[in-house]
């Protein structure tokens, strides 16, 4: 999808916020995180002033927006471009962050090379789905040239689960599963009977099918792929259980799937002579190449790589990896990579993610310009490194991560010198060198230990620490070793920290592995809170779009804000009454009740496989709380049945009419 652009001329104002715009301490931050934007100098001589090309949008996502900006000239490399935006109709512009300079380059490392072009890249992070937002955009360049434009676009509405043609599959094995199109607006949608007692498949097939949802079923094959989704495009794969050697296989072009609240394992494990990339792994737990797609709230556990893009060698092409949002899955075990961003073209978004236990946390192997996105990830348990930017990763943007791991804590190791990388506001404690675990080291025990950037990278207001009895120094190549509060004038190097007592940063429960057998054991996810009055409390720089929904005196370095809720990780529980699946009770529900009773499943609240009056009780119970988990998780009898709505009354009045009719035909039916 591209938008249709309207130039202005004139500029307006962004809204006055309840808490300041900037901290004193930040003003020189942000001054150097807008010059960071401004990317490598390696690009061939033009003229100082800029000029503006063609303004895209493309592929939006149901939280997130994508824009790409062309322009040339600005060879001083001094311009940038900032973004504000607001729901159309309302008066208040937002400030989002501003977007990355991408000169062009290519990658050698590559079979058959890799090149992309000259242009500002940037995003729009945790927007409201199904929203039609007013976009301005404004290129500026001391030397002149500068414009300013703006666009309508809209997030993709979230899709109307079990609303369309409804195929039903009753408990017990059924063998392989291949799939027809629906059309828009009216998908083919295939779904177990009961979720609690689902149908068996070796293998579902959506290959190159369109409008199409698979919900609920339980699919085995320890030999070869659960779903194959190459070349499908409009789709969703949603609450299903996969036990099997590959995952889910979505490549050739797949576009904007969504695949969500799945519980994936492998048949990888986790021990030495299992992990690495000459481990004895195997299997990707989802695997996806092609625009759009979103891989959110879903459970993965021992692939070889748990969540991974496409590594395509050869004709580029044939590939197009923008605007993917990864977030909110719980991943563990993971025995390569938990989750390989490699390859990514732009606008790729690693966000709110929680790993534990992996040889590699996070990989941009390489990215292609960017800017791939990594934010907000919680990663404990890292054999290796947390961070992989090899083969000449070009646009990295790394920030608001938490890492927990044995050895040396913010640590990477490249062959290759990376590129116009953007670090901040991480927060990486290390510990004890365990020693080699398969042939690779885990760091010699340095807070941080940063290899190696060419110089075009930012570094700052990243916390490191470590709880080794001797540590040595942080440091960090850009392009070569310096003193870690050298290369971060902001950055902070916590000290005193106790490998079996950290709560004077995080809550309690949080240690760091001391030994290799205690990094080879498998951990339950962590919470990686900060603990109260914890010393990286508001010492993070301010960045628009970013962490400026702090909540205290200023934003946290980590992936979380002192004080706030845990973020939903993983597969999401299933809230009686919510019919449509999307975790909220509503009268939404009762509508699809009302065409499910007597007919299918759609309406079954008490997982027996039907839809009747005691399914209906089950909503009017959970509709009084309408979203909320914990009235899942209460006393039901403290549960407030509200005040019939005329809906709910038609509905009461249409279930007892239909209740007579059946009861009447089968007395009819008897009486002959």
């Amino acid at each position: 999808m591209l938008a249709n652009i309207t130039v202005r001329e004139s500029s307006s104002s962004v809204a006055s916020r309840s808490k300041p715009w900037l901290p004193k301490t930040c003003l020189s931050g942000l001054i150097a995180l807008v010059l960071a934007t401004t990317g490598s100098l390696h690009h061939a001589r033009a003229a100082n002033s800029i000029t503006a090309g063609s303004l895209t949008s493309p592929f939006p996502t149901y939280e997130y927006l994508s824009f790409e900006w062309a322009f040339s000239g600005d060879d001083n490399s001094n311009a940038s471009v900032g973004i504000q935006y607001r729901p159309v109709g309302e008066t208040n512009w937002v400030q989002g962050m501003p977007l990355r300079r991408v000169d062009a380059g290519s990658n050698a490392t590559i079979s058959g090379g890799a090149h992309w072009t000259t242009k500002y890249s940037g995003s729009l992070f945790k927007l409201n789905p199904g929203t039609n937002y007013e976009v301005q955009l404004d290129m500026n360049d001391p030397n002149g040239g500068s414009s300013q434009q703006t666009l309508n676009v809209s997030t993709r509405e979230l899709p109307k689960m079990m609303q369309g043609n409804i195929i039903e599959f009753d408990p017990g094995f059924q063998g392989e599963l291949m799939v027809e199109s629906g059309t828009p607006g009216n998908p083919n949608i295939y779904r177990s009977k009961s979720f609690d007692d689902p149908a068996i498949f070796t293998q579902i097939n959506l290959e190159g099918k369109h409008d199409v949802q698979i919900i609920g079923f339980d699919i085995q094959n320890l030999d070869s792929h659960g779903i194959k989704a190459n070349g499908a495009s409009d789709f969703v794969i949603a609450r299903n259980t996969i036990h099997a050697r590959h995952g889910i296989r979505m490549l050739s072009g797949a576009t904007n799937g969504y695949v969500v609240d799945n519980v994936i394992n492998g048949v990888s494990t986790w021990q030495e002579s299992s992990v690495g990339a000459s481990g004895n792994n195997i299997g990707e737990g989802i695997e996806v190449s092609g625009p759009g797609n979103v891989i959110a709230y879903n459970t993965v556990s021992s692939f070889r790589d748990n969540i991974s893009l496409l590594e395509f060698e050869g004709n580029q092409s044939n590939n197009d990896q923008r605007s993917i949002d990864i977030h909110n899955n719980e991943i563990t075990q993971s025995l390569d990579d938990a989750i390989e961003a490699d390859f990514a073209q732009g606008n790729v978004r690693v966000i709110d993610n929680r790993i534990t236990d992996a040889f590699i946390g996070i990989s941009t192997q390489p990215t292609l310009g960017g800017p791939t996105y990594i934010l907000r990830n919680s990663i404990y348990n890292v054999i290796h490194v947390p961070f992989k930017p090899n083969r000449q990763s070009d646009g990295d943007v790394i920030m608001h991560n938490t890492v927990v791991k044995s050895g040396s804590g913010l640590y990477t190791s490249t062959g290759d010198p990376f590129s116009n990388a953007l670090f901040r506001n991480n927060l990486a404690i290390g510990g004890a060198d365990v020693g080699q675990i398969n042939g690779y080291n885990n760091g010699n025990s340095r807070p941080a230990d940063v290899d190696k950037c060419d110089g075009s990278c930012s570094f700052d207001y990243d916390a490191v620490g470590q709880t080794a009895g001797s540590p040595n120094g942080a440091r960090i190549y850009n392009p070569g070793s310096t003193d870690f509060l050298t290369a971060e004038p902001n950055g902070m190097i916590l000290s005193g920290l106790n490998p079996t007592n950290l709560t004077s940063l995080f809550v309690p429960g949080v240690t760091v592995p001391t030994s290799k057998a205690a990094v080879l054991t498998e951990h339950e996810p962590l919470d990686l809170r900060l603990a109260a009055g914890a010393a990286v409390e508001g010492q993070a720089l301010l960045i628009p779009g970013i962490n400026d929904d702090f909540l205290g005196s200023g934003p946290d370095q980590g992936a979380y804000e002192a004080g706030q809720e845990l973020p939903t990780y993983g597969q999401r529980a299933l809230v009686p009454g919510d019919f449509n699946l999307d975790y909220s009770v509503t009268e939404d529900d009762l509508l699809l009740f009302q065409s499910s009773y007597g007919i299918n499943s759609g309406g079954d609240a008490d997982g027996d496989g039907d839809t009747d009056g005691h399914d209906f009780l089950l909503w009017q119970q959970y509709v009084a709380s309408p979203g909320s988990l914990s009235a899942l998780n209460s006393d039901s009898t403290a549960v407030t049945v509200p005040e019939p709505t005329s809906l709910v009354i038609g509905t009461l009045g249409g279930i007892a009419l239909l209740f007579s009719r059946r009861r009447q035909e089968h007395i009819d039916s008897d009486s002959q």
